[in-house]
């Protein structure tokens, strides 16, 4: 906008002369960053409000304006109802430039460290505010360094003119800390060209920049046996990688150090204050954090967290038990419901075989005795017509008759009737199946693959026999390939894998802090609430491991922390035992497991001082970095040594071999049939002597003639 050129505007800023050029020059300010400006925030007390006159309106009149104004006996630390509303609308809005002209400058100091604990005012927006020496003392030096797009108004003594200055940044502000000028204002115009509001952080100069850290994997990972030049340890680890690109980007020298007390992010102590990381950062000590810090409300309550690079799977590491269920190896490959249909098909089998044979026999039987009668006629018929002579016909029809009572009792003693070739023939298939107890042992012989000692006769049992076949082709099939898979496989392990399992069992649960714990307890899901009740605070994640192995505890972190932790895990207890220390006897047989299903997929981002200047820019580099996937490629690199091991363990425990552990089947079945035969053999023995030798036909001598006169007693 600049200058008004109509005559009558500038008889206007003639008069605004004589009250200092003042809201001419506030005009000129905002009309200068009029492409930055979305909406304008005014805060004055009395003795400035007049110097917001209609030469200011005018010149702002296409900028939407909060005026604010408060009495110079208010306390702007606690600000009354109305001025806090009202600033609470102003950062709704969002404006981006503040206006702040107060006489008292400790009256301006109280409203911005007001603005700045409760992040009511956007200190990275553009302030305009009056000079004043105690704006700049040390109570208030850690302003500046926060709200750094800043301008300060002087007037220069006995003129008219404007002197604009800066905080310089960055800058280690010592005692004392010096404005930079950066432009001079005289009626309307500018000394200089040169940008009011510069982009401070796009180069840093070489600045030093502290960093915070604690070895976190994937986000940190101190060195072992490096140091830097001057002891100082070295890290390495996805964060590491962010922090060393975006200081190449906004060139400034980190420096990482850890915390101390072994804190890691840090607990709330009585006085308010934190411990650990969270600690550095609040208390000004650190610019940055790098800790795999959450993207929740309890840490953004406290520090200010960058744009989430990536999100990382929460669950707990859960006890592992292995089952040995070798001796069930024979009955593993079927389920329950499948063995009992097999054994009411092969008893139903056997019983169908039995009947069709003696249904067959019937029709045999039936088949000569009709053979037999009509062969019989056929012999009388012949004699009579060969006899003249009525006697001589008496006495063949005698001769028949006797004949006929010969055979008769014939059969009855056990004499087989005459028959053709082809009953003969069929009748020799039929003796496999005419007892019920053999027809279910050919039956079971046949779903072994054990063939039969003779095709059986009659079309009804060969149809049923070929069926048969088929029924016990899919089945042996079925049987064999299951078993084979069953042997191939590793020994079955019990793991917990569900949140629901995990809150069914009596394992206690544990995290790192109290943040942790409280995501737990004050959850709406009711399974997780559980988990709450048990949880427990455990720092020392290598104690809450070896509480895991014992199997008495999960933890709960990210799972690449987790995949780190079990192989820290197996290296100490592959020292353990070279260097001779007794294992705990429990451990032995259990394992560490990773569960598969994630309680919360968790944001994960960089920490930032509150209300930190660094944040846009650091935001955008973070988004730059997640679209070129240098996240997934910093992050293969980091786990790539973890993944590796976890891997060629798991390989090492899933080996197709059969073991003498896993041929425990076999041997349980041999000696199943080992004592079924011995309590059969002892029940004979017995048997003989207390039954068949107390029989009183028994003779020694005569053993045939007593079996034949217990046959047919």
């Amino acid at each position: 906008m600049g200058r008004l050129a109509s005559d009558d505007l500038e008889a206007r800023l003639s008069e605004s002369l004589d009250s200092s050029h003042l809201d001419w020059l506030l005009g000129d300010i905002v009309a200068r960053e009029e492409t930055a400006v979305n909406c304008l925030a005014v805060i004055s007390d009395p003795h400035y409000n007049p110097f917001f006159s209609p030469l200011f309106f005018h010149s702002v009149q296409n900028i939407p304006v909060f005026i604010i104004k408060v009495q110079e006996s208010e306390d702007l630390l606690a600000p009354n109802y109305q001025t806090v509303k009202t600033i609470q609308q102003v950062r709704h809005q969002g404006c981006t430039f503040y206006i702040i002209l107060l006489t008292n400058g400790n009256q301006a100091v109280r409203l911005l460290r007001f603005g700045d604990k409760y992040r009511l005012l956007d200190t990275r927006a553009r302030f305009v505010l009056l000079h004043d020496q105690r704006l700049l003392e040390p109570p208030a030096q850690y302003l500046w360094n926060k709200m750094i797009n800043v301008v300060f108004l002087r007037n220069i003594p006995g003129t008219l003119h404007y002197e604009l200055s800066t905080v310089p940044f960055p800058a280690q502000i010592q005692t004392t800390l010096e404005t930079m000028r950066i432009n001079i204002w005289r009626k309307g115009h500018f000394q200089s060209g040169k940008s009011l509001f510069p982009d401070k952080t796009r180069d840093m100069k070489g600045h030093p920049v502290s960093v915070v850290t604690f070895p976190h994997i994937p986000s940190t990972a101190r060195s072992a046996n490096t140091s830097g030049e001057e002891g100082e340890a070295l890290y390495s680890g996805l964060e590491v990688e962010i922090i060393k690109s975006l200081s190449q980007v906004m060139n400034f020298v980190p420096l990482m150090y850890e915390v101390e007390g072994g804190d890691e992010w840090g607990e709330r102590q009585l006085d308010g204050s934190y411990t650990g990381l969270l600690g550095e950062v609040m208390g000004g000590r650190a610019q940055l954090a790098i800790g795999n810090l959450q993207h929740s409300l309890y840490t953004l309550r406290l520090v200010d967290l960058s744009r989430p690079y990536m999100t990382q799977c929460f669950t707990f590491l859960t006890p592992e038990s292995r089952s040995d269920n070798s001796w069930q190896t024979l009955v593993l490959p079927f389920l329950l419901n499948v063995w009992v249909a097999v054994l009411v098909t092969l008893f139903l089998g056997g019983f169908i075989f039995f009947s069709l044979a003696q249904f067959h026999r019937y029709l045999e039987s039936s088949h000569q005795r009709h053979y037999k009668r009509k062969h019989n006629i056929q012999r009388k018929m012949a004699w009579l017509k060969n006899l003249n002579l009525a006697t001589f016909s008496l006495k063949k029809k005698q001769n028949f008759n006797r004949r006929d009572a010969d055979e008769e009792s014939g059969n009855q003693q056990g004499v087989t009737p005459l028959m053709d070739g082809n009953t003969m023939k069929e009748s020799q298939g039929l003796f496999i199946f005419e007892e019920l107890e053999n027809s279910i042992l050919y039956t079971y012989g046949m779903l072994v693959s054990i063939s039969l000692p003779k095709m059986p006769s009659g079309w009804a049992l060969r149809m049923m026999t070929g069926w048969w076949w088929f029924y016990c082709l899919l089945v042996i099939v079925s049987y064999r390939a299951s078993l084979t898979a069953i042997l191939a496989k590793p020994e079955p392990k019990v793991t917990i894998d569900t949140l629901y399992e995990l809150v069914n069992s009596p394992v206690r649960c544990g995290g790192w802090g109290e943040p942790e714990r409280l995501f737990f307890t004050t959850s709406f899901d009711p399974d997780i609430h559980k988990i709450g009740l048990k949880f427990e605070t455990t720092p020392d994640a290598d104690r809450g491991v070896d509480r895991v192995a014992s199997g008495t505890f999960a933890y709960y972190e990210n799972s690449y922390f987790l995949l780190e932790a079990i192989t820290r895990y197996w290296n100490r207890t592959k020292n353990n035992s070279l260097s001779g220390k007794e294992e705990n006897k429990t451990m032995k047989n259990r394992n560490l497991h990773i569960m598969s299903d994630c309680i919360i997929l968790m944001p994960i981002s960089i920490g930032l001082e509150k209300n930190s200047p660094l944040k846009p820019r650091v935001d955008v580099f973070i988004q730059r970095v997640v679209e070129a996937g240098l996240i997934h490629k910093w992050l293969r690199d980091v786990m790539k040594e973890s993944q590796d091991r976890y891997l060629s363990q798991q390989k090492e425990q899933v080996q197709a071999l059969v073991n003498l552990r896993k041929f425990t089947g076999a041997l349980v079945a041999l000696g199943v049939g080992y004592g079924i035969s011995l309590t059969a053999f002892i029940a004979e023995i017995l048997h003989w002597h207390f039954v068949i030798r107390k029989d009183p036909l028994f003779d020694k001598y005569s053993m045939s003639r007593f079996y034949f006169c217990k046959k047919f007693k």
